[in-house]
């Protein structure tokens, strides 16, 4: 598969504020907020719970990685803690590998974070330091880097609205920070042609004449429709077809059908059971979707939202859901796969990475 145009289209239908209105437990009953000890250390090794911004992607993004050795070295190494000479931690570096640019976070932004007087207030997620830390750096990171490929993927790959910069985070974005490299993309969807696309690198397809046609890295181009065996793309402003095979553009660029989907779902899935310690796995749904456990009870997946796969083995697939990480989530994969719409994002570290 191609890691660097996978993720490439901009149909991430997560495109609403609402991502995050699933009813949060109450403070004094959850041990995620009644503990609230979890201080930043490197490591992301306490449960933490999401808050009202829409960052699950984000979320599940950093815990997946967490849950790798080398995710969890990246993780750990990105974070210096800084102290006075009495000892007191004064704030917080995080340095992103991935772009190479280093962003501090105060301790006084750290507790204005984790302070609220309900929880329809709480903006940041609670339980584990490291994991609000991060937030808070990748909010400033966001906002400021000039790093083209990032910017690419936080302008083009997420939902953000102008003040939310976490709102919708594309996990391609935060694999990228800190391992630099981007995710495979798995969307199923009945309308995946029908979306714009910006190429994250350069590179050529023949169109229907044999001409070598470059799409440029950064340009946006529109999938138009579908004639025949022949696709019709043209860039906004103009209305000149480029007209190539579709064959071509699914295997240059990828753009799952149902089929193709699931079976590339399958790939990733079959990936991540035989090396899960060197591979990260993110699933989301596209809206609430009613699924059977392992149990064979009914439950409900919710939706826009993503979810941390922390195990997949003998046809099961474990889900963590960021609004409480303290619970699994075990559904037959067959279900899942069996779901009309999904996204799967996976990353393998031995993978080649994408230049900055």
């Amino acid at each position: 598969m191609r890691v660097d145009s996978i993720f490439n289209l901009n149909n991430y239908i997560i495109n609403n504020n609402n991502d995050d209105e699933i009813p949060m437990a109450d403070d004094k009953n959850n041990s995620i907020f009644s503990s609230g000890n979890g201080k930043a250390n490197g490591e992301i090794d306490v449960d933490f719970s999401q808050g009202n911004i829409g960052d699950c992607a984000l979320l599940s993004s950093v815990y997946a990685l967490s849950l790798t050795e080398d995710g969890a070295k990246a993780i750990k190494d990105s974070i210096k803690i800084n102290k006075n000479k009495n000892g007191s931690i004064t704030s917080y570096d995080v340095h992103f590998s991935g772009v190479d640019e280093t962003y501090n976070v105060t301790q006084k932004e750290l507790k204005e974070a984790k302070e609220y007087k309900s929880l329809d207030e709480r903006i940041y997620s609670r339980g584990d330091d490291d994991m609000t830390v991060i937030e808070l750096a990748l909010e400033k990171c966001f906002k400021k880097s000039k790093n083209k490929v990032l910017r690419d993927l936080v302008d083009n790959y997420t939902t953000l609205n102008t003040e939310d910069k976490l709102n919708g985070v594309n996990p391609a974005a935060v694999s990228y920070l800190f391992m630099g490299k981007t995710v495979d993309t798995v969307i199923k969807h009945d309308d995946n042609l029908k979306k714009r696309f910006v190429p994250c690198s350069t590179y050529s397809i023949k169109d229907v004449n044999g001409k070598d046609i470059c799409f440029e890295e950064g340009s946006e181009y529109r999938a138009r429709g579908i004639k025949g065996d022949n696709i019709y793309i043209n860039q906004p402003g103009d209305s000149t077809d480029i007209v190539i095979p579709v064959q071509s553009f699914l295997s240059g660029i990828y753009i799952p059908d149902i089929k193709e989907a699931n079976d590339k779902s399958i790939e990733l899935l079959n990936e991540f059971e035989k090396n899960s310690d060197d591979s990260m796995l993110v699933f989301a749904t596209m809206g609430t979707e009613k699924i059977k456990n392992t149990d064979g009870k009914e439950i409900e997946l919710f939706g826009p939202h993503a979810y941390c796969v922390s195990n997949v083995k003998d046809g099961i697939v474990t889900l963590i859901n960021p609004h409480d990480t303290s619970k699994e989530i075990k559904i037959p994969q067959k279900n899942i796969l069996s779901l009309e719409k999904y996204y799967f994002y996976g990353l393998e570290f031995d993978k080649e990475e994408v230049n900055q």
